[in-house]
């Protein structure tokens, strides 16, 4: 779970797309620098914890209308909780995932039962 700046602040840079980059160039590099994009799994998958699977049902939804994001499937429940997975205007690739019985502690640490 993203503490106060987080998740929302995320959606919203993708929202004006790539924060007001070309698509595939957001985020920061040394000036002269050129970016690569890979291609394929990239040995990392980025996760956000939610508090319940109808957060992660808004939260796809919200991800529909966005430029440069590449939904991978739709959510599912699962018999842990459930998710989904998508694909951002870098090819970064996220996992949105509710755990039955999981919350979170004043930080928005995920605690698991």
């Amino acid at each position: 779970r993203f503490p106060s700046a987080g998740l929302p602040s995320l959606l919203a840079c993708l929202r004006v797309s790539a924060c007001g980059l070309p698509p595939g160039q957001a985020g920061l590099r040394p000036r002269g620098t050129a970016i690569v994009l890979v291609e394929g799994f990239r040995g990392f998958t980025i996760a956000v914890n939610l508090a319940s699977f109808e957060e992660v049902r808004q939260v796809h939804e919200t991800l529909q209308g966005i430029d440069g994001v590449e939904l991978l499937e739709e959510p599912q429940e699962a018999f842990w909780g459930g998710g989904f997975s998508w694909r951002d205007p870098e090819g970064n690739i996220w996992d949105v995932a509710w755990a039955k019985g999981t919350s979170f502690d004043e930080r928005g640490g995920l605690i698991f039962p």
